[in-house]
């Protein structure tokens, strides 16, 4: 560290400190107090650069749902604002330094005091349990106090649980005292104003408002009541929510019995109890069954009288004499701390995590070897974990193959069978996640196995798998409603999109099948070939009919764990069922959707439309410029739009973030299955049921071409260029890829490079037309690896003829809006000094994955670069979108070069 004139530390100053020239910052300061820089700050720093703090490093400022998501994951993070224009800007009430100093003073009261495991258990219950209720009711019905509420709870806070807790609980309980006081009409117009004032502001110092704002109004009106009664309930089924999906997730947690902690005086809190003890102590508190829990939840009572407050004070949750505060708190403190334990337990112990440094004098912190320290420190200021970077598995559009999908799952270097043949991680720990992209069902003999493998692996990790529904799983809402008709003469029951194949009428249909089976067409009118209609001639799901029958047949003949994840009570093993009836067929199709505990329910239930990790968001099919921050109407009809109709909806407010969108979009369908299951079968009128605006999603002219689970680039094999406008709204957003299926892209995933955005395609169906189940020998494995914000694409697999592909694409990373990601320019100057390097050699590429910027890109003439093959040449296509004949080529890698002009 050198000094001179510019420097605020003179030569003395750093003789005093005993510092000299080849000081770092990390030995400033452990030497020196920092004026105006808190102690907490320092410590933080120091335990960073030591590799003894879960900090994640981010050139950007984060939304609230991805710093929730990486509080619950056990991470927190700092935002580094570099640029000009960030140095100068005010990020809510804070500038960049301050915003700096804020993010490492909160990583060490993320961990200080034995207070990190509690606290992940309590964000995992903000993640898990309270953030789909967020998402589906309460953003919309408690206006934008509640958003910035949620938003500083879900973010912005870190201390002991319970009182987390009880923010919390007080922010809920006055967003409900606010909607019941305006259902009332007491104060709208004033609100409504104050409210809209709110509309752009995205974070908030403290929760806004209290009860007090409320309860006089509410009282005076008679309704104090009734608020009290709303919001016991509404919380309630949170807690209730809560505790079902603990005790699900993690069997053994909720004890049996009640217990008693043991807090002298009445006063005292719990958290107050742990200072006299080792932080670790929380891990020996007794833990509450899931009736204490609750009890310890219950929001806080109106006392009648001081003796009644008094009484109360002294009375334990089993009714013993005890401070009940303290007992609440205890119980509250133990649950979270048992859960946060048990979430990095259940995949894998956190190594050199922050529990290993406790929070001890300010000097012996830094008691770690120093020359180590000065060599990261110098490496740009940047600690490198040792872990190696997480990965993102992603299989789409098995469509019931179950051959494909085992293929897939070989291939993959993320996911893998066990030896019970159910699926896991192929890696230990906790970073891997899995993304099945969508269409599970219709071509082939695995709709059962397939769709029961992925829910179950869901809910052995329900954080890190996620399942995204595609259309050929959604619009299997349709059999309920469809298939308890006897009328002939029926509309068409799926509105007609651009080259979609003919359909038939039904009665057509049924007059053939009349004449095939020599039989009247009444009697040919049975459930049966109503079923084969719907599948064969408005679903395109030739033969779905008889690969079901095949299935059940193969499942009630081997009865074995290798038929992965088949629901109990198909067959006992070794049970020979002979043929399978028509009957039998059409139930299993029917009870899939309309039971419970159907296999296709059960997967749309533990689905979603859309998912953003990090920068790179997931969908089925594309993101149609008609989408951005649209979120559909619940008024929508399953139906072809009349002339002159226009598309209902709304867009999310002006500055909403990617993950808003995504979460409103996820709201809407989670609402769209509860709609479903109140009204299965027709309305009176015979032509609307439950579910409609949510079936709407899987039809282009329904859905007036905005919906992300059908639209596409891909147009019959061939894409389109992505519209500018697209990749403005998601590069700003901080999204710098989009990973889908849906539409068919050849034999390999078909890259498309726009300016700020790469759009990967990865749907091989029709891959091979020569083939039975025209895919062949094709398989593909694509996946994302790197942190949440700089990362890579890695691409492998194989052509119809056999032939091995292996490549990466160039790395990319989340830029702040306000500047250029550090490590995003130092990429791209990487790439640069290799494409232009005279002499580059096809060995030189395959050992550099930033190399790969060739692919996704189209070539003067309309050939685009599709894959690199392990000779280094390149797999070529071209053709017009829309048109389905598409050419195949090889290039060399110098004609590669050549076609872009790099020789």
């Amino acid at each position: 560290m050198q000094t001179s004139q510019s420097y605020p530390i003179s030569d003395k100053d750093m003789m005093k400190l005993r510092l000299d020239e080849e000081a770092t910052i990390q030995d400033l300061v452990v030497a020196a107090r920092l004026k105006q820089v808190p102690e907490h700050v320092s410590i933080s720093l120091v335990n960073f650069y030591a590799g003894l703090r879960p900090l994640l490093v981010l050139w950007r400022v984060p939304s609230s749902e991805e710093v929730l998501d990486m509080l619950a994951s056990g991470h927190r993070c700092v935002s580094v604002l570099i640029s000009e224009q960030a140095l100068c800007t005010v990020y809510g009430h804070r500038d960049c330094l301050e915003m700096l100093l804020h993010d490492l003073a909160h990583m060490e009261h993320f961990v200080e005091n034995g207070r990190y495991w509690q606290q992940v258990g309590f964000f995992e219950f903000l993640r898990s349990s309270a953030a789909p209720l967020h998402q589906g009711r309460w953003l919309g019905a408690y206006g934008n106090r509640w958003r910035l509420s949620w938003r500083y709870v879900s973010s912005d806070m870190n201390t002991v649980a319970n009182h987390m807790l009880q923010v919390f609980q007080a922010s809920l309980m006055v967003a409900k005292a606010r909607e019941v006081a305006l259902g009332a009409g007491l104060g709208a117009a004033s609100e409504d104003q104050e409210d809209d004032a709110l509309n752009n502001m995205q974070s908030d110092v403290f929760p806004r408002g209290s009860i007090s704002d409320w309860g006089p109004a509410l009282l005076e009106a008679g309704l104090l009541d009734k608020f009290e009664a709303d919001f016991a309930e509404e919380w309630g089924q949170l807690i209730d929510l809560h505790i079902a999906d603990i005790a699900q997730r993690f069997p053994g947690i909720w004890p049996a019995e009640d217990y008693t902690v043991k807090v002298s005086g009445n006063s005292q809190r719990a958290e107050d109890n742990s200072a006299s003890t080792s932080y670790k102590s929380f891990a020996a508190w007794p833990r509450p069954s899931a009736s204490a829990f609750r009890a310890a939840c219950k929001p806080p009572e109106r006392q009648a009288s001081s003796s009644a407050a008094h009484k109360q004070a002294d009375t334990n949750l089993d009714g013993s004499p005890l401070a009940s505060q303290a007992s609440r708190a205890a119980a509250i403190i133990a649950h979270f701390d048992e859960l946060g334990r048990r979430l990095n337990l259940k995949e894998a112990p956190r190594q050199n995590g922050p529990e290993v440094a406790a929070r001890a004098g300010f000097g012996k912190v830094a008691d770690v070897e120093k020359s180590n320290l000065q060599k990261v420190l110098k490496h740009k200021g940047l600690h490198k974990q040792d872990a190696m970077p997480a990965r993102i598995g992603f299989i789409t559009d098995t469509e019931g193959n179950f051959d494909y999908w085992c293929r897939c799952v070989e291939l993959s270097r993320v996911v893998r069978f066990d030896a019970e043949e159910q699926l896991d991680f192929c890696r230990s720990g906790e970073l891997d996640k899995f993304v099945f992209g969508g269409d599970v069902f219709d071509k082939g003999l695995g709709d059962i196995r397939i769709a029961s493998a992925l829910v179950a692996f869901k809910r052995k990790y329900p954080n890190r798998v996620i399942l995204l529904v595609g259309n050929r799983d959604l619009n299997k809402l349709r059999f309920t409603a469809e298939l308890h008709e006897r009328d002939l003469d029926v509309p068409q029951p799926v509105p007609l999109y651009p080259r979609a194949p003919p359909q038939m009428a039904l009665r057509d249909y049924l007059e053939q099948r009349a004449i095939e089976e020599g039989i009247p067409i009444d009697e040919a009118n049975n459930t049966a070939n109503r079923l084969r209609w719907i599948l064969n001639k408005t679903m395109t799901a030739q033969g779905a009919f008889e690969h079901r029958r095949q299935e059940l047949s193969i499942l009630r003949s081997r009865g074995s764990a290798s038929d992965a994840g088949v629901k109990e009570g198909l067959a006992k093993p070794g049970t020979n069922c002979g043929s399978v009836s028509d009957e039998e067929v059409v139930h299993n199709f029917l009870d899939s959707v309309q039971s419970e505990n159907g296999f296709v329910w059960q997967y749309l239930r533990a689905g979603q439309l859309a998912a953003l990790i990090g920068n790179t968001l997931f969908v089925h099919g594309g993101v149609p410029l008609e989408s951005l921050g649209w979120v559909p109407s619940k008024d929508m009809r399953y139906c072809s739009p009349q002339p002159g109709e226009v598309c209902g909806g709304s867009h999310l407010p002006a500055g909403h973030s990617a993950s808003e969108w995504v979460d409103a979009l996820n709201g809407f369908y989670e609402w769209g299955l509860s709609d479903f299951r109140t009204q299965m079968l027709w309305r009176e009128d015979h032509r609307s049921r439950g579910g409609e605006a949510l079936l709407c999603m899987t039809s282009t002219p329904a859905c007036f071409s905005r919906s992300v689970m059908v639209e596409s680039l891909l147009q019959e094999g061939m894409p389109t260029h992505p519209d500018p406008r697209v990749e403005q709204y998601l590069s700003s957003r901080g999204v710098c890829r989009v990973i889908c299926g849906h539409k068919p892209c050849g034999d390999s995933p078909f890259v498309v490079k726009g300016s700020h955005v790469e759009f990967l395609h990865c749907d091989t169906t029709f891959s091979d037309a020569s083939a039975p189940d025209k895919r062949g020998s094709v398989v593909a494995a694509v996946e994302v690896e790197g942190d949440a914000f700089q990362n890579y694409v890695s691409v492998s697999g194989v052509l119809r003829d056999g032939t091995p592909y292996n490549y990466a694409l160039p790395s990319v990373a989340s830029a702040d809006t306000n500047c250029e990601e550090p490590p995003a320019k130092l990429a791209r100057e990487s790439e640069r000094e290799v494409l232009d390097a005279p002499d580059a050699l096809p060995d030189q590429v395959r050992s550099i994955a930033d190399c790969d910027r060739l692919i996704g890109r189209r070539t003067s003439d309309g050939w685009w670069v599709k894959a690199r093959l392990a000779d280094a040449s390149y797999h070529m296509a071209s053709g017009r979108a829309g048109d389905r004949n598409v050419s195949y080529k090889r290039v060399t890698y110098n004609e590669a070069q050549a076609a872009f002009g790099l020789t």
